[in-house]
């Protein structure tokens, strides 16, 4: 956050009326210029939470928060490092992403994630499984003892273990 001084700076309370249709991107603008702080009207003192006007919003914030906070523990499991960002600014291509676009797409991110481990644990099943028959395999003359000679019946191909 840029620096503006101290919390007892000279401050001036203001009242800012505006289309619902223009508040996402107003708002957006000037918290971008990190010289506003924002106060809760009194109109919303006496409501709950899910009463307020803009409940879902907030829902949907909630849950871009869990879907970071999913992305990053995943990114520490596969041992990734996770740099914080760099300001608010256009850093993505210049592109500006409203809530619901980037809630799309880090729900689209989180579903591929969660099928890629999935994948993999069927992958890691199913190379134990694998591990388990060559043995068998390989010890199969040993198992059988005197009663046949299992290595004319049974070709088990050589292959370097990993």
């Amino acid at each position: 956050m840029a620096d503006y001084g101290f919390r007892s700076e000279r401050m001036e309370l203001v009242q800012i009326l505006m289309q619902k249709d223009a508040a996402h991107d107003s708002v957006d603008e000037l918290a971008r210029l990190e010289c506003i702080q924002f106060r809760d009207s009194d109109d919303n003192k006496d409501r709950t939470a899910f009463q307020r006007e803009f409940a879902h919003e907030v829902r949907v914030c909630d849950d871009i928060l869990r879907k970071f906070r999913f992305l990053r523990e995943s990114a520490g499991k596969l041992g990734l490092e996770v740099y914080p960002a760099q300001g608010l600014g256009p850093g993505l291509g210049n592109q500006r992403l409203n809530l619901y676009q980037m809630n799309q797409e880090l729900a689209e991110a989180e579903k591929e994630l969660k099928e890629m481990f999935s994948r993999q644990r069927i992958m890691d099943g199913t190379h134990a499984e694998l591990l388990e028959h060559r043995h068998l395999l390989r010890n199969i003359p040993k198992l059988m003892g005197a009663r046949a000679d299992a290595s004319k019946i049974l070709v088990v191909p050589e292959e370097a273990d990993p």
